[in-house]
């Protein structure tokens, strides 16, 4: 038996990284919302969650070690891919090279040639009738 691992494409390691990002990130929110709203009420917890929420309550540090440094990092994260990305566009769409601009100008020339052209020779025609 021959156990060839294939690779995963491309696609669905982003795919599977940016479920896998938007699931910590709503964690994240849900730890420090329900640690922000029972602040005053949660005095003797029971569970080991809320326990864990007291734990961030009274050590605030640990909070923002475990909760609001990771979610900066993410949003600094998808801040640098944004701009990846609109940058690759800029790269792969370059607009208009070199040979096009001077090709533009000659025909941009040769146009204003013939609008001179057709000034002068109807100028005399008009100079005659006068």
């Amino acid at each position: 038996m021959n156990s060839v691992m294939k690779k995963p494409n491309k696609n669905t390691l982003n795919l599977f990284f940016t479920i896998l990002e938007i699931v910590g990130i709503v964690i994240l929110l849900t730890i420090s919302l329900v640690a922000m709203f029972t602040l005053e009420t949660n005095v003797n917890p029971t569970n080991w969650f809320m326990k864990f929420i007291l734990f961030l309550q009274t050590k605030t540090i640990w909070f923002f070690i475990l909760i609001v440094l990771p979610l900066i990092g993410f949003f600094l994260f998808n801040g640098y891919l944004l701009f990846k990305v609109i940058y690759s566009d800029r790269v792969v769409k370059p607009g208009v090279t070199e040979a096009d601009k001077t090709a533009m100008i000659e025909e941009a020339k040769r146009q204003l040639r013939e609008e001179l052209l057709k000034e002068m020779q109807s100028k005399p025609e008009e100079a005659s009738k006068e």
